[in-house]
């Protein structure tokens, strides 16, 4: 069976749900949407876990709940969250995670490991409506800020209740026109130096480093020919050498060690180590070198 990359589709409406936008019709998403990552850790303990879901007050508090695997009982923990593309050794994450848990429990093993992607907005509530133009019949439902399967099941009711005509009570409150830009102020103001901190400044020639000299398992942005590239070398010794422009909008993409993947600063496109793309909004992959 033939593979189908490419074709239109007609629709009287249109929901954008790829997590974040991958169109924006002058939304302006890209400079109200923070993408952070978090990790978790799927546990066994030497000792019963009480009934229930918790979650710590501090700034840097973990989150308990158990969960059925086999016949067995694992608790998930979680936290050390994190700007997407700003953490330069993501394995540390879990290294911390793992001594949080074992600070509370003693741990017989850790079964899982693996990390999450969310959108973080402003004022910590949902953009769930129209996409941008009022008139247009094309929605969004983004920014969820680590509460997804409540605002999911938000975002279905209210937009559900949108294309088909009908009021909603709740969708004033989501309305992505709610973003006011004023409103937000550091919050934004820190979004647009951000994006030119790695568009202009990351662009800056810097690496020393070689491609020749990367080690087995090492990923580096580092010259090749006289120019920057984001290259990896497996354990092989295949060296995989990439574009560092994300195709997003542009920023210089850097290395996450846990996952193998190149990740976007500037709003969370995420790719693999071949620069194919893993994560929204990028549509269009790495160009390889």
């Amino acid at each position: 069976m033939s593979k189908q990359t490419r074709g239109s589709v007609v629709a009287k409406h249109v929901i954008v749900a790829t997590h974040f936008p991958i169109v924006d019709r002058g939304g302006f998403y890209y400079s109200r949407i923070v993408p952070s990552r978090s990790y978790v850790l799927a546990v066994r303990l030497d000792q019963p876990f009480p009934e229930g879901m918790f979650i710590g007050s501090e700034q840097e508090s973990l989150s308990l709940r158990s969960q059925r695997v086999n016949g067995g009982e694992v608790v998930l923990v979680t936290n050390r969250a994190h700007n997407t593309g700003h953490f330069g050794d993501t394995v540390e994450c879990y290294r911390k995670l793992e001594e949080s848990a074992r600070r509370i429990y003693n741990l017989r093993s850790i079964e899982y490991r693996w990390s999450t992607q969310d959108n973080i907005t402003p004022g910590h509530v949902p953009y769930i409506g129209k996409l941008s133009d009022p008139q247009a019949r094309i929605y969004v439902a983004t920014g969820f800020c680590k509460w997804g399967m409540t605002n999911g099941t938000a975002a279905a009711m209210i937009l559900s209740d949108l294309v088909q005509g009908r009021s909603n009570p709740w969708a004033p409150v989501y309305d992505p026109a709610h973003f006011k830009p004023r409103a937000a102020g550091k919050t934004a103001v820190d979004l647009g130096l951000d994006y030119v901190r790695h568009y202009v400044i990351d662009r800056l020639p810097k690496p020393k480093q070689d491609v020749s000299e990367l080690k087995a398992g090492e990923a580096k942005l580092v010259r090749a020919e006289g120019k920057i590239v984001a290259a990896f070398k497996d354990e092989q010794g295949v060296i995989h050498k990439v574009s560092p422009s994300c195709t997003h909008m542009g920023c210089v993409v850097t290395w996450n060690n846990a996952e193998r993947s190149w990740d976007c600063p500037c709003h969370g496109s995420r790719y693999d180590y071949n620069g194919e793309v893993i994560q929204s909004p990028a549509v269009r992959n790495l160009k390889k070198l």
